[in-house]
C-alpha cells in the first residue's frame, strides 16, 4: 500500500472544532482590520496553542465539552445556543489566565460580529467532505501530473444538495489562477473532467474506498488511545502509514519553518471560489 495507488487523510475532530472557532470568528474579524491570519501559517500555529492551552487549563473532558458547545451553536444557531458557548468561554478565561492570553480576542469577535455573524455562516460547514475533496484532487493532480480524472463519490445527502456548487468548482472551464498561500495553494482550473454520484452496492471500487476509510478511522482512533491492539499493528504492517497523505492533527509546532509555511500569500481561496459559484446563483 503506497500514496501511489491509495490515500486516505485524517482529521481530529476536535482540533478541527478548534480551528472552526479560529477559522469563522477570529479571522474574519482579522481580516477586517487588514490582517492575514492565514500568513505564513498563523492560524496553524495559534490553533495548536489554543488546543493544547484548553487542555492544559480546562482537561480534557472540560476541553471536549467546551468544543461540544462550539458544535451544538454551530448546528443549532440559535441565541441560547450562541450564548451559553460564548458564556462558557469567557468562564474558562476568567477562571484561567493563559486562556486568556491566548484566546482573549474571541470575545471581542463575538461582540464585534454578533449572532447575526452566527446566522450568516455557510450551512454545512462542520462537514468534513468539502476539504477532504479538494485535498483528494489536489493530492492525485501530485501523484498524477498531466491526468484528467472522473470523480466518483457514494451517494451522500449533503453531497447532492452542494452537487451545483461542486460542479461549478470543479468545472474545467474555470479561469486559471494559483491560490492560497505557501504549501498550502490549489490551481485552477482542476483535473476534473466529471463528477458521478453513485451507489457504492454498484460500485466496488466505492466498496473498497469504504473499507481503507473504516481502516484509516480505527489507526487513527488507536494512535488516540494509544491502543496496542493486534489488529491495529496488523494494519501497520499492511503499510497503511504508507497511504496516510495528510490532514488536521494537533502538535506543538508553531514556528513557520517547522509547519512548512514560509511561502508566499498568494489570492484568497475563498474569495476565489466564491466567485465562481455566484454567478450561478450560489
Amino acid at each position: 500500500m503506497s500514496r501511489r495507488n491509495c490515500a486516505f487523510y485524517s482529521y481530529h475532530k476536535q482540533f478541527v472544532l478548534c480551528a472552526y472557532l479560529i477559522d469563522f470568528w477570529l479571522e474574519p474579524m482579522m481580516h477586517e482590520d487588514g490582517v492575514n491570519l492565514y500568513e505564513r501559517g498563523g492560524n496553524i500555529a495559534l490553533n495548536n496553542v489554543s488546543y493544547l492551552t484548553l487542555g492544559t487549563c480546562l482537561g480534557l473532558d472540560e476541553r471536549r465539552e467546551l468544543l461540544r458547545q462550539f458544535q451544538v451553536m454551530t448546528r443549532d444557531r440559535t441565541r441560547f445556543a450562541f450564548d451559553s458557548f460564548w458564556d462558557s468561554l469567557e468562564k474558562a478565561m476568567r477562571e484561567h489566565d493563559l486562556i486568556g492570553q491566548v484566546l482573549g480576542a474571541l470575545p471581542v469577535a463575538r461582540h464585534r460580529l454578533g449572532y447575526e455573524h452566527l446566522v450568516r455562516l455557510p450551512a454545512g460547514m462542520l462537514d468534513l467532505g468539502d476539504y477532504g475533496l479538494l485535498e483528494t484532487v489536489q493530492h492525485w493532480r501530485e501523484q498524477m501530473p498531466g491526468t484528467e480524472f472522473i470523480l466518483i463519490h457514494d451517494q451522500s445527502k449533503f453531497l447532492q444538495k452542494q452537487r451545483e456548487f461542486w460542479e461549478s468548482v470543479l468545472n474545467p472551464a474555470n479561469p486559471g489562477a494559483v491560490v492560497g498561500q505557501d504549501r498550502r495553494t490549489i490551481e485552477f482550473p482542476l483535473p476534473v473532467k466529471e463528477l458521478r454520484i453513485e451507489d457504492s452496492r454498484q460500485f466496488p471500487q466505492l466498496q473498497v474506498a469504504d473499507l481503507i476509510a473504516s481502516a484509516a478511522r480505527a489507526h487513527a482512533n488507536g494512535i488516540v488511545a494509544r491502543s496496542s491492539d493486534p489488529f491495529l499493528d496488523a494494519l501497520r504492517d499492511a503499510g497503511i502509514d504508507n497511504a496516510f497523505a495528510g490532514g488536521v492533527w494537533p502538535t506543538a509546532l508553531v514556528r513557520p519553518d517547522e509547519l512548512d509555511t514560509d511561502g508566499p500569500a498568494l489570492g484568497d481561496a475563498a474569495e476565489f471560489i466564491s466567485r465562481l459559484v455566484k454567478p450561478r446563483g450560489n
